[in-house]
């Protein structure tokens, strides 16, 4: 038995009336939360990765398989992806068609309530519940990413749900809450690769409680290290067989190195920009519960098994930088396991205390009684919605642009989404041919020659062009210059444009 046993799931203090009132309270801000994030979510012109998300849910929806290449993206792009969030949103589509997929991380969002609310029940009794649901509801990071529709929230899902089953693991030592546990880690690779972190944590764990002679717990950790690995097994075969690495692209054999470099100098964020990022989306209320949780641990001088996860949460935050290419959204299910254990773990400190307990109630309602009553339009505030200007662009592609033809386009996702047409962008992996020549010289002719080469003879360009060598990212001020070059020698011709982009064609020869 483990050393957190004495403490399994203590008793809901009596409060009667006042508890009640509590549950309902909670329960009714929960409720309007989620209730206001539906018309956000509705009203959502899909950007970006949300396209890319949408295009294989509805392909996944329609043909009832996974894609092993999609050929109008990149040149032929390998569908390498963990696929649940897009057999989630496959099922989405055929039950709601786009509007069901839009509400598809609402939907998980009220599951992570769910699940949290009767984990901490399970941990620390309803008081622990109550906490843990405005945490989340308080903080905002769940918000916005309710309402985006990338896989962020589905991982946070998973990573609340197996981190409250590694408490009962640590607590209670039963095989079949390792099974459960080792499920979870699975689903959670299979909807994200950086789920991959789970089984050599529990192995560690595993190891570790072994060593100080907790045969129990070892056994069940052991256990949820191998099903996790079954779980995800599946996904590791097919990457290995379509794309020559069970965990693709890394290991990958097409992994353009100049592409990838260019790639993670541009996107890796310094340490300071990153952790100054995660702890304003954190928002004031998870940051408080958490300082409160290790405070009063400190002062008891006890801590649970609880905080110890939530302490792993936040060194994992603290080794992000370490991980190339890594965003502050990436580091959601961290904030949702930290904030929402630190409140079981101050439930669990203020046993008995029924005064401190209520006056942490109200402190908790108010916090997700304000965030629900001064809720931003997260979309518009985090400007994640396509522009009008850029949906007229795609809306002239499709008139204009033969449907074979493939354009250059750094809104790749966007272009193939909205315009239903090929695009293609120099990426680190899952491409035939990397369209990169074009952006290496300031030669108009090797620019034309490139493209050509590369059968793009539309581009669309958007935004300023950026001096000096090609990024990954942007378009360098030596292509857009040749290709004003070349419309001045008749050899290309600029057939629209915007504010916001504008529609090149090369001329045929």
């Amino acid at each position: 038995m483990s050393e957190d046993a004495s403490r399994a799931v203590p008793h809901p203090v009596a409060g009667g009336r006042l508890d009640l009132a509590a549950n309902l309270a909670t329960f009714g801000l929960a409720l309007a939360w989620l209730v206001r994030l539906v018309p956000q979510a509705l009203a959502a012109r899909l950007q970006t990765d949300e396209c890319f998300h949408a295009w294989v849910s509805r392909w996944i929806a329609a043909h009832g398989t996974l894609p092993a290449r999609i050929d109008g993206l990149y040149g032929g792009f390998g569908y390498f992806y963990p696929p649940l969030f897009h057999v989630l949103g496959a099922c989405a589509f055929r039950s709601g068609g786009l509007d069901g997929f839009r509400l598809l991380n609402v939907v998980i969002a009220a599951a992570l309530l769910g699940v949290v609310a009767a984990g901490a029940a399970r941990l620390a009794g309803n008081v622990a519940a109550r906490w843990a649901v405005c945490v989340c509801v308080a903080g905002g990071f769940l918000a916005e990413h309710a309402v985006r529709l990338y896989v962020e929230a589905l991982s946070a899902l998973l990573a609340a749900a197996a981190a409250f089953m590694l408490a009962r693991v640590l607590r209670e030592a039963r095989i079949r809450d390792g099974a459960a546990l080792g499920v979870l880690a699975g689903l959670a690779i299979t909807a994200k690769l950086t789920g991959l972190v789970l089984p050599p944590i529990i192995v560690l764990l595993a190891a570790g409680y072994a060593l100080r002679g907790h045969a129990a717990v070892a056994r069940a950790l052991g256990v949820a290290a191998a099903v996790a690995l079954v779980v995800a097994a599946p996904l590791f075969v097919r990457n290995a067989l379509l794309f020559g690495s069970p965990i693709y692209p890394a290991l990958g054999r097409d992994v353009h190195p100049l592409v990838m470099a260019l790639n993670v100098r541009h996107f890796t964020p310094a340490a300071f920009a990153l952790y100054a990022e995660t702890l304003r989306r954190a928002g004031p209320a998870t940051l408080a519960c958490v300082a409160a949780a290790f405070a009063l641990a400190a002062w008891i001088r006890r801590a649970g098994s609880e905080l110890a996860i939530a302490a792993g949460a936040i060194a994992l935050v603290l080794l992000a930088p370490l991980q190339p290419l890594v965003d502050a959204r990436h580091l959601l299910p961290l904030v949702i396991v930290c904030g929402t254990l630190s409140a079981v773990s101050i439930a669990c400190a203020l046993e008995g205390r029924i005064r401190a307990r209520r006056a942490v109630d109200l402190l908790a309602l108010a916090f997700a009684a304000w965030a629900v009553l001064a809720m931003p339009h997260w979309r518009t505030q985090e400007d994640l919605d396509e522009s009008p200007g850029m949906l007229e662009a795609f809306t002239t592609i499709r008139a204009n642009v033969p449907a074979t033809d493939t354009l250059l386009a750094r809104e790749t996702y966007d272009t193939f989404w909205y315009a239903d047409r090929p695009a293609n962008w120099p990426i680190p992996f899952g491409q035939h041919h990397t369209p990169i020549e074009m952006f290496q010289t300031a030669n108009p002719d090797s620019v034309e020659s490139a493209l050509r080469a590369h059968h793009l003879t539309w581009i669309l360009l958007t935004d300023d062009p950026v001096n000096g060598p090609f990024n990954g990212a942007d378009w360098p001020e030596d292509f857009t210059t040749a290709l004003q070059s070349l419309a001045t020698r008749g050899r290309a011709k600029k057939v629209w444009s915007n504010d916001d982009a504008s529609l090149w064609r090369l001329e045929e020869r």
